[in-house]
């Protein structure tokens, strides 16, 4: 998207990190969680919930913890 010059906001990135938990691309998604926090993008609620969300439906839930807690710093 950026290569083409639409730049996304963190709505849009909520969706592709929605639906790349939702067809079992969890890594897929912790590479964009990663690019959007590299980017200084404002990470809210939102975003680490459908995070948190993927990872247990991955059964990693021992995971969760280290995105739980990063999520409280927004709250």
């Amino acid at each position: 998207m950026d290569s083409q010059g639409a730049h996304p906001d963190i709505m849009t990135y909520g969706i592709l990190l929605d639906g790349l938990c939702d067809n079992g691309e969890l890594e897929k998604a912790l590479e964009l969680l990663n690019r959007m926090h590299k980017s200084e993008m404002d990470l809210d609620i939102i975003i680490y919930n459908i995070i948190i969300h993927g990872i247990c439906n991955a059964s990693k839930v021992d995971e969760t913890e280290i995105y739980y807690v990063a999520s409280l710093s927004k709250e």
